[in-house]
């Protein structure tokens, strides 16, 4: 071979080498389904899918924020029956000790499950969710005033 025919052979072999690689990324591409593989494919097709993806993001953070808040909602809404409960206990054990069928010993023994009801109602005021106190006011953090 000659240098010219030798120069050829090695610019055509070349041009069929980069073909080939062109071939087999174009392929790939194709093969993955996917429209944008990079942001040079469509730089506002990228965009789009960058904007997409954090917005995916934070309805995902959204969606976790709820469902903490739905779990804290069922919870103080347990410790709330459980005291309407025990509120509704104390109210008839008042009826029963307003009539005047007891005495002062029956009252007199009647403080005990009014103490114990009352125990009950600030426990369910300290009932905690998540290291917060569910009840306690604006004082999340500390328990719930002591019953006086």
């Amino acid at each position: 071979m000659r240098i010219s025919e030798r120069q050829i052979f090695d610019g055509a072999n070349y041009r069929s080498q980069l073909a080939r690689t062109r071939m087999d990324e174009a392929t790939a591409i194709a093969s993955s389904c996917l429209r944008i593989n990079s942001a040079e494919d469509d730089p506002a097709g990228a965009a789009f899918v960058t904007r997409a993806k954090a917005d995916e993001t934070q309805l995902q953070s959204f969606i976790d924020t709820l469902e903490g808040s739905v779990d804290m909602t069922q919870a103080a809404d347990l410790a709330l029956g459980d005291a309407g409960t025990a509120l509704q206990s104390l109210y008839e054990l008042a009826v029963q000790m307003g009539n005047d069928t007891m005495n002062a010993t029956d009252r007199r023994s009647a403080l005990t499950p009014v103490d114990n009801m009352r125990s009950l109602l600030h426990e369910n005021l300290n009932r905690q969710f998540d290291g917060r106190t569910l009840l306690a006011g604006a004082r999340e953090d500390g328990p719930a005033p002591e019953p006086g």
